[in-house]
């Protein structure tokens, strides 16, 4: 069970810019539906193809398939299609999200011979208890036919992926929420980090080089993570039993500031309840160079058309710039003074 409290409304050392305490009348777009995307992109599956679940899944509402190939299947909704299918060739976003690489339909039935997990033999086969969690409880409720998204797998480049899901932001709900969806959506952020940071962790798995195994961390117990908790939760992230990564945390700086940037000037869509997924290598060799860590965008179910006054995205550089602040003080304090300071974020079951 895990130890930490439930959380209460913290100062933050970081404020939002531009907030108002007047709360204007909501009134929702309507609903994008798949008929209203029009023809959709198909992928070719061969008739070979081997599905396994996506052992590797940290967070999400649905369970996730893979190719051994490098190919992962993730259920399509609408508005995260419409995101891909209107993002431009020439987008400077296109480095910072995952290669999209068409829909296919796939049927209930094969999907429920797919619930089966890998093996539980070794940590590089197991599967995290998110992703066995999702693919017990989800693919049952499927209906007949699904239509998936075919995507990079991020992962496939590592021998022992240290994966983290941060969800950015200070609003999660988008433009064509119910006002009771953006109600119940505006109590969590509140009641998170999200509202005063514009960061809340959704997911971790840390690989121990000494255990040889990997640590989790689930999106409910990211929910009680208060303000002052996020440089301990970050640190963890970057520790591997022993010895905080201090040269991937510096990668990961460079590479938040790039995309800052890059978001700065972004003007064409707002990113409402989106992720970061940042991924590194936790197996460490001399003898070979590790792969590059990846830092993308992800889930952009809540993603919409940038405003006609061209205002800046200020929730995702809030949490952006909280995110590049937290990162740099952890380099400036390490070495960690005390090596267990994160030790009491352990690991339960989700529910």
């Amino acid at each position: 069970n895990t130890s930490m409290m439930k959380p209460k409304k913290p100062e933050c050392a970081f404020t939002a810019s531009g907030s108002s305490s007047e709360r204007k009348p909501w009134v929702p777009v309507p609903k994008l539906t798949m008929e209203a995307l029009g023809p959709v992109p198909e992928y070719n599956l061969s008739a070979q193809s081997v599905f396994e679940p996506f052992k590797f899944q940290v967070a999400g509402h649905d369970p996730i398939l893979r190719l051994p190939e490098g190919i992962i299947f993730k259920p399509a909704l609408a508005r995260e299609l419409w995101f891909y299918m209107n993002l431009s060739p020439r987008s400077r976003l296109l480095p910072w999200v995952p290669e999209f690489h068409g829909c296919i339909e796939l049927q209930k039935d094969f999907l429920n011979n797919k619930k089966k997990s890998p093996k539980k033999n070794s940590s590089n086969s197991s599967m995290t208890p998110w992703g066995q969690k999702m693919h017990d409880e989800k693919l049952d409720s499927k209906p007949q036919t699904t239509r998936f998204m075919v995507m990079k797998d991020l992962t496939s480049n590592f021998e022992r992926p240290c994966i983290m899901d941060v969800k950015l932001g200070t609003r999660a709900y988008g433009d064509d929420a119910t006002e009771s969806k953006m109600l119940s959506q505006s109590w969590k952020s509140n009641t998170t980090t999200s509202g005063s940071t514009g960061l809340r962790v959704c997911g971790v798995q840390v690989f121990q080089s000494e255990s040889n195994d990997y640590f989790y961390f689930h999106k409910y117990e990211g929910r009680l993570v208060v303000p002052d908790d996020l440089k301990s939760v970050f640190g963890r992230f970057f520790t591997d039993g022993d010895n905080l990564r201090v040269n991937v945390i510096a990668q990961f700086i460079t590479k938040l500031k790039e995309l800052r940037r890059v978001i700065m000037d972004e003007p064409q869509f707002r990113f409402y309840a989106t992720s970061l997924l940042l991924i590194y290598e936790g197996a460490q060799s001399s003898m070979a160079p590790a792969p590059t860590p990846v830092l993308k965008m992800i889930d952009f179910a809540n993603t919409f058309p940038a405003l006609p006054s061209g205002e800046n995205d200020d929730g995702y550089l809030f949490g952006l710039n909280n995110f590049i602040a937290i990162l740099e003080q952890i380099l400036l304090d390490s070495p960690p003074s005390s090596p267990s300071e994160a030790q009491h974020l352990v690991y339960s079951q989700p529910q």
